[in-house]
């Protein structure tokens, strides 16, 4: 490593580096313009995402109205929390808040949206300044992940996903900022951070405890966790009567969502993993996401195509796309290789893999699930721009946040188009079944 240094390859981090007081505008200022893009984005989508089981996986698969309905009523239907243990708490707490000060439940849904991408760029800016970036890079950092494509899927709806990104950040941000915290306490308040919104995500907290303790009191925490959430899953029952426990009757998952690992499976997931989830390939549809069920369209359902783009293409139709693919591939290998020569954070790599092998495995629409992995892909990002030379850095940062900008917005108007004016889309519209009235959609 002093080799690479002394040639000027990679800046080494700069020590004791932490939060100054003026970071605190700039991080204001970048999740306010998260706040107000998210909103913005989510104005455009029609406001029966929320409000209608018709509307019921139309946007890339997303459990919309699911989710905003388990942000208003506390005895709502929602049983995902057998995989989202604490996702009830997560939900309906905030939004409670916002209601109780005054604001209906559409605003205060919304609201929530703006807050969680607020909280996700602001969150973003915060780490890179933890692990040694200067105010610039840490900016166009927070803005590169704000503009992500798995990002502008999943976080002007209601979603889990955006939740599990968040639980996923604050795990790092708590560790990068407390680099010799031992406590079995502190890493169990990590495992349940990492695992609230999505159980599998909990793999964060336990690779941290395993990489960070001794064996036996990394097993001592792990077993502490995996308890203590157990008895928040039956405290939540508790006040959501509705709420399912933890990890019951998970057997629809495993039937719906787990994939045989084709070649075919790995290639659109793996595309998926690496590319879509930063920048947003073009557009299609399906007529399904599940295999036990076929979605409907009868007299006063909703006419529209199911978005996904699973099986579409890279990004290569634009220019811009393509520099933003080529660009965000070139500072996930130089954060890659910057990792490995500091190794600072040795858990990330095997989180990274954990996920990216689940995701081969399960999922149709794997881009909807991007929140859960892409906080160690920009991890790596941040990790290139603290450790690469400024003058090499900055204007790969630049170009790239430029241009995944200007293409996922194009890329996010052109879908919201799609489910605002269906009509304009004549050929992507499925011949879907027509025999079953809409009383009788499961």
């Amino acid at each position: 490593m002093s080799l690479l240094t002394s040639a000027g390859l990679i800046r080494p981090k700069e020590p004791g580096n932490t939060i100054a007081g003026w970071d605190l505008a700039i991080s204001l200022t970048l999740a306010a313009l998260g706040f107000f893009a998210c909103v913005y984005a989510a104005s455009a989508l029609p406001s029966t995402f929320c409000q209608s089981f018709r509307t019921q996986n139309v946007w890339f698969d997303g459990d919309c109205w699911m989710y905003a309905d388990a942000m208003t009523n506390r005895l709502g239907l929602y049983q995902g929390t057998r995989v989202h243990p604490l996702l009830n708490f997560l939900l309906y707490i905030p939004t409670f808040i916002l209601r109780t000060i005054g604001l209906a439940n559409a605003q205060a849904v919304l609201a929530i949206i703006g807050i969680l991408a607020a909280a996700w760029v602001a969150g973003w800016y915060c780490l890179a300044r933890l692990v040694g970036c200067r105010e610039v890079e840490s900016a166009l950092v927070a803005v590169l992940a704000g503009s992500c494509g798995g990002v502008t899927v999943a976080f002007p709806l209601p979603e889990a996903h955006a939740w599990a990104g968040l639980s996923l950040l604050a795990s790092l941000i708590l560790v990068v900022r407390y680099p010799n915290r031992v406590g079995i306490v502190w890493h169990v308040v990590i495992g349940i951070i990492s695992a609230s919104a999505i159980i599998t995500n909990w793999t964060l907290g336990a690779l941290i405890s395993w990489k960070r303790l001794p064996r036996l009191r990394a097993l001592k925490v792990i077993a502490i966790t995996g308890v203590t959430m157990l008895g928040l899953s039956v405290i939540q029952k508790a006040i959501f009567p509705n709420a399912a426990l933890i990890l019951t009757g998970t057997h629809q998952w495993s039937e719906n969502y787990s994939y045989v690992p084709s070649p075919q499976r790995i290639y659109e997931a793996s595309r998926a993993f690496w590319m879509h989830a930063a920048v947003l390939p073009t557009v299609g549809t399906t007529d399904t996401f599940r295999r036990d069920q076929k979605f409907f369209i009868g007299p006063g359902q909703w006419p529209h195509p199911y978005l996904s783009v699973q099986r579409s293409a890279l990004a290569f139709p634009t220019i811009i796309g393509a520099v933003a693919l080529a660009g965000w591939l070139l500072l996930i290998g130089l954060g890659a290789w910057a990792w490995w020569h500091q190794l600072t954070q040795p858990f990330l790599g095997w989180a990274l893999l954990a996920q990216f092998s689940l995701f081969l495995v399960f999922g149709t629409e794997t881009i909807l699930y991007a929140p859960s992995w892409l906080p160690y892909l920009l991890a790596l990002i941040v990790f290139a721009a603290a450790f690469w030379p400024r003058r090499f850095i900055l204007p790969v940062l630049v170009v790239v946040v430029t241009c995944m900008l200007a293409h996922n917005a194009r890329t996010f108007a052109v879908a919201a188009d799609m489910v605002v004016h269906p009509d304009d889309y004549p050929d992507l519209m499925y011949h879907l079944d027509r025999s079953i009235p809409p009383a009788e959609t499961p």
